[in-house]
């Protein structure tokens, strides 16, 4: 009975001192994200060259399989979508540098207040550490009197007697600040903490399980070619670098609200899918992802990110025809296709435990606008694809555009038809070929 007193009185005084423990589940969500964010506001203010923003929303999501079983790596599919991620994406174009939005709030937090967080975080800790310290030295005492007690008098056991009710009163001290660091992990952790253990796990400490066939469908084209590279050549850890990559994103903009209970948008989405990842292998590009975000439901693959072509603008060009070709044979009747091509990173991004190979830069999001900004059922390519593709494929000037992150108005072009090969002009020389033996 004493033992349930005292521990009613215990969840009393963490009730009294946690003002969320009554929080609901949704409102605890909400209050992890928050303090996520902070910290990440907190840590990346120190950074001199870098800055951060974004958005959160909380709602209802739909979970999608797409493609057939397959041991084939870009063959499957899983797809999220929901009003959640199109607020978010609303919520991220809203933030400025430095800034995160959340969805119901009207102002922002920013660096300012996750810098106060994480100093506050930090200070807490370290009160927690100093107290487990000075529990270990009063631990150290406690022996060193068990040991001695046989021969000391009884003064010196009234001397223990306050040394042991010094000891209660730290252990009591620091079993509030340990209370208060459970209670604070409670609301900034998920309830089910064996989703985070694996941070504190090695990669060489997993065994070298490999894969299972079946699941390697569901890793994109991109991160498997880097797996079998990885296991092939030791010298695969050199390729993170800036790399010229053609980027192809399609709109599906049919699916943006796909209803799960609708089985024939579900068969059009997935045959969607196995056309458009099949006609980018056989243009010699790989599959990025199909995902839904704020601008609905997109699919993108890229050319030259894993293997130097000769030429990933007109293998891009060629491919977002035959897309835009076999969309309108599916009869979608509202899609469009933007493609670019420029300087971008490709490499792994993430901790060894849980990295994926990404490409990143300014032309991804160019590809992205030009599809945002493309007529109905149809294609726009930027300058350089044009440049680069002009003498294999006829191309007509849009008209003038004006996209994010870019000053001013451009023209952007349509491409038409392939070139027949009879009528390509093949220039003469203007030297003789001259034979230049070596030594």
């Amino acid at each position: 009975q004493q033992q349930q007193q005292q521990q009613q009185q215990q969840q009393q005084s963490r009730d009294s001192r946690d003002p969320h423990n009554h929080l609901t589940v949704e409102e605890k969500t909400k209050q992890r994200v928050r303090n996520c964010c902070l910290s990440v506001l907190g840590k990346i203010a120190t950074e001199k060259d870098f800055t951060i923003h974004g958005g959160a929303a909380h709602g209802t999501i739909r979970c999608f399989f797409l493609g057939t079983p397959s041991k084939n790596p870009g063959s499957c599919a899983f797809v999220v979508s929901g009003h959640p991620l199109k607020q978010t994406g609303v919520l991220l174009n809203k933030a400025g540098r430095g800034e995160f939005y959340f969805d119901g709030e009207e102002k922002p937090i920013t660096e300012v207040e996750g810098v106060k967080f994480v100093k506050e975080l930090q200070k807490k800790n370290l009160m927690v550490s100093v107290a487990d310290g000075l529990t270990h030295g009063f631990e150290e005492l406690s022996l060193f009197g068990e040991e001695s007690s046989a021969s000391a008098s009884d003064d010196d056991n009234d001397d223990y007697s306050d040394m042991d009710d010094m000891r209660s009163s730290r252990r009591s001290l620091v079993s509030i600040y340990n209370s208060d660091e459970e209670d604070t992990r409670n609301n900034v952790m998920p309830r089910d903490r064996t989703l985070f253990t694996d941070q504190h796990i090695s990669a060489d400490m997993l065994g070298g399980f490999e894969v299972h066939p079946y699941a390697r469908a569901y890793l994109g084209t991109l991160a498997a070619r880097r797996c079998d590279q990885d296991s092939q050549n030791a010298m695969s850890i050199l390729l993170n670098e800036l790399r010229p990559v053609a980027i192809v994103f399609v709109g599906l903009h049919d699916l943006d609200d796909i209803d799960p209970r609708d089985s024939t948008l579900l068969q059009l989405m997935n045959d969607a899918f196995k056309i458009l990842s099949r006609i980018t292998h056989a243009c010699n590009g790989a599959v990025r992802d199909m995902l839904f975000d704020d601008k609905g439901c997109v699919f993108i693959s890229v050319f030259g990110a894993h293997s130097h072509e000769v030429n990933p603008c007109f293998d891009a060009t060629v491919s977002a025809m035959r897309m835009e070709s076999a969309l309108k044979d599916l009869k979608l009747k509202r899609f469009s296709l933007g493609v670019s091509f420029g300087e971008c990173f490709c490499g792994e991004v993430g901790p060894p435990i849980r990295s994926d190979y990404v490409v990143m830069g300014p032309e991804v999001n160019l590809a992205a606008r030009l599809m945002g900004k493309a007529p109905n059922r149809s294609t726009l390519v930027s300058k350089r694809i044009y440049s680069h593709s002009k003498k294999f494929i006829h191309f007509i000037k849009s008209q003038e555009i004006q996209v994010k992150g870019k000053d001013g108005f451009f023209h952007a072009y349509i491409p038409q038809t392939r070139i027949e090969r009879q009528n390509l002009e093949i220039a003469e020389p203007q030297q003789p070929f001259v034979i230049m033996p070596s030594r």
